[in-house]
């Protein structure tokens, strides 16, 4: 702040038919703020004082996720060209590698985009997936986002159990079953791609492993 009125180089006047003197019975700004018991208990920084620089760290997640949940009813109708318009500036201001979904809703919520990264082939085929024709008196705000929020709950859950399957790579058998070794590869029963006999760990080869052999 350059000046505040009130100190000895930007005096007040109190005569003048402003807000200020109504409501602060002719007070200054600095006489209201010198009063106040922030002010009173704030140790007082010299005039001449040089702020240090101040460095701000961004953090953002490496895939931000969006959802846009769009009405689909005919109060839209006479922004039919405006909205396509606002939707693909949306897209291109998202950050790289984030990823979009799209819901419509009228008295019922539509999946019209699942989870996409969004690069920029995807970007510039992207719409509004909507044509704005259904009657204003099924619209239910509220229950669009309550169920556009469980469609994303539900893909969340989807994802965590992909992963948690993807996670198991590796099966342990034990060492009766060594004839199998050196190398054993796993069929599509199992998922895997590499076995561990005990008390060594080799990679699969060429030969298949049976689920029926155990």
């Amino acid at each position: 702040m350059e000046h505040i009125c009130g100190k000895d180089d930007h005096p007040h006047h109190n005569t003048s038919r402003n807000k200020q003197n109504a409501l602060c019975n002719g007070r200054s700004i600095w006489d209201v703020v010198k009063q106040s018991d922030d002010f009173k208990t704030t140790q007082q920084q010299p005039d001449d004082l040089v702020p240090e620089n101040i460095q701000f760290s961004y953090i953002q997640e490496s895939k931000p996720r969006f959802v846009v949940l769009l009405e689909n009813s005919d109060n839209l109708h006479e922004q039919l060209f405006a909205i396509p318009f606002a939707l693909r500036r949306f897209y291109y201001d998202l950050p790289a590698r984030s990823k979009l979904a799209l819901y419509t809703y009228n008295s019922e919520v539509a999946e019209a985009l699942p989870y996409k990264e969004l690069s920029a082939e995807v970007r510039s085929d992207l719409g509004t997936f909507v044509d704005f024709g259904s009657p204003a008196k099924s619209i239910c705000t509220s229950c669009g986002l309550a169920k556009a929020a469980q469609f994303d709950e539900q893909r969340k859950l989807k994802r965590r159990k992909k992963a948690e399957n993807e996670s198991l790579n590796r099966i342990e058998l034990p060492s009766k079953v060594s004839k199998f070794a050196p190398c054993v590869k796993a069929n599509r029963h199992f998922g895997m791609r590499k076995l561990r006999f005990p008390p060594f760990e080799l990679d699969c080869g060429s030969a298949d492993l049976d689920a029926a052999q155990f």
